[in-house]
Order: structure tokens, then sequence, then C-alpha cells
């Protein structure tokens, strides 16, 4: 079968990519061969989305697990952790739960696709990260960025562990699953959400418990 043009411009982007580097390859070669072995895959897949015709509608696939430290975490197209990180302000409220709002809300992009984890039991401390989770979602509204809530118990499950896991167990599927690993359980709960976001937008490989719970997130959501 002839190479087509599309076909050939992918090749030349990898070999030109690849031919910049060489000419510092002696005293550098790991750091070269890094950047070959990392950059020759993305084009790869970049080549296979476009010859089955998918559009890349959004830059980055974002997960946020709302409390007094906010998990934020921020996934490329390609599954690529660009950014992973908790987000808390200090002070009394209502002007703590207002800054830290802004603040999450202020790192999302308006080409972004988030996924938002729902909220959970209905104490106290539930009220309280109940009005952020609500402050940060009328928030993306208000600017127009499109969300998807995904409970708890569905995070869980698309991590490979049970419904009803505790935060170890999801820890070590994640960990399994991703390679991921993090401090911070809501910085791990976040990664899962970003993951969710990712797979809602893009051709993902999943297993049939993901597609599951993908299935049932998009259908509560029409």
């Amino acid at each position: 079968m002839a190479t087509t043009e599309r076909e050939r411009d992918f090749s030349e982007i990898a070999n030109e990519i690849i031919e910049r580097f060489r000419p510092i390859s002696m005293g550098f070669s790991e750091i070269v061969n890094k950047i070959i072995k990392d950059v020759k895959p993305i084009i790869s897949e970049m080549y296979e989305l476009y010859k089955r015709g998918v559009v890349m509608q959004f830059e980055r696939f974002v997960g946020i697990d709302p409390s007094l430290r906010t998990g934020f975490v921020v996934l490329s197209p390609f599954g690529e952790v660009i950014e992973a990180k908790e987000i808390e302000k200090e002070g009394d409220d209502p002007a703590r739960m207002s800054e830290l709002i802004q603040a999450v809300v202020d790192s999302v992009h308006d080409t972004d696709f988030v996924a938002i984890e729902g909220f959970g039991y209905a104490s106290q401390r539930g009220f309280l990260l109940g009005g952020i989770g609500w402050g940060m979602r009328i928030e993306l509204y208000r600017r127009g960025i499109p969300y998807i809530d995904v409970a708890p118990s569905l995070l869980k499950k698309f991590a490979g562990a049970k419904g009803n896991a505790n935060k170890e167990k999801v820890v070590l599927e994640v960990y399994k699953r991703w390679g991921f690993e993090s401090d911070s359980n809501n910085v791990i709960d976040a990664f899962v959400l970003a993951q969710i976001a990712r797979a809602a937008k893009t051709e993902t490989k999943l297993i049939q418990a993901q597609r599951e719970v993908l299935n049932k997130i998009l259908k509560e959501r029409e």
C-alpha cells in the first residue's frame, strides 16, 4: 500500500525530532534516548487517532476532589500527568471557602473537560464540603466549562476496587493500574477522576468494569 501524504507528515515529524537531538547525544545519550522513547509513541498515537477520525475537542482532562484540601489533577489527551496537587486556603469561613473555590476554578482552562467527585455523607463536615462542591460547580457552570459528576462508589470501581473499599485499597489499585502515587488521598481520587474525564471524551482502552462505570455516569448525565 502506498504511503499517504499524511503518513509521511507524521513520519517526518518523528524523524526530525530525533535528528535534532542526535548531535548532542555524546555525553547526553541517556537523555536523548529517553526523549526518543517518549516522543515516538506519542506521535504514533496522534496518527492513529487521526486515522480513526478522532478530533480532540478538549486540550486537558481535569479531576477535582472537593475538600478543604482539594485534590486537583490534570491529564493530557494521552494520559500524561500535567499537574497533580492539593489546593487549600487558610482563614475563617466563608472567606476561606470563597478563596478555595476561586483558586480551584482559576486552575481550570476554558478548553478543559472536568470530572468532579459527587457529594458524600450528610454530617456537619459533609455540609461544609457540599458548600465547597456546589461553589465549584457554580463557577464551572458560569464559565461554560463542561463537567461530569462521579459518585464516590463509581470512582472506586473505575480504579479497580469495590464501591465500599477504603482509601488504602484505592491507593493500591491506582498504583497497580496506572503506576501513579501521591501522599494525598485527595490527589489520588482526583487522578482517577481525571482518568474518567479522559475516558469519557477520548478512545481509551477500558476493562469491562470501567465501561460499566462510564456508561452509568454518562446515562445519569442525560
